[in-house]
């Protein structure tokens, strides 16, 4: 048994299992998910505490258009 600190990417986890390739691009993909929802709530209490309500503006807020509200993690 390895402690934390001598494990590897490469090494498989105690349980003697890998994470596979699928689960690590799925793990990704919510990972980036969910920075992107806090991203959108964050803006979204920005124009509430400023009492703009646009509805055009939430109109399309996928990932690929929210580089365009400046998200950081995109």
């Amino acid at each position: 048994m390895h402690s934390i600190s001598q494990v590897t990417e490469d090494e498989p986890f105690s349980s003697g299992t890998r994470l596979t390739d699928e689960a690590d691009s799925y793990a990704r993909l919510v990972t980036k998910e969910f920075k992107h929802f806090l991203c959108i709530k964050k803006m979204q209490t920005a124009l509430n505490k400023l009492d703009i309500i646009i509805i055009a503006f939430f109109s399309d807020l996928s990932p690929s258009n929210c580089k365009n509200w400046n998200c950081k993690h995109m």
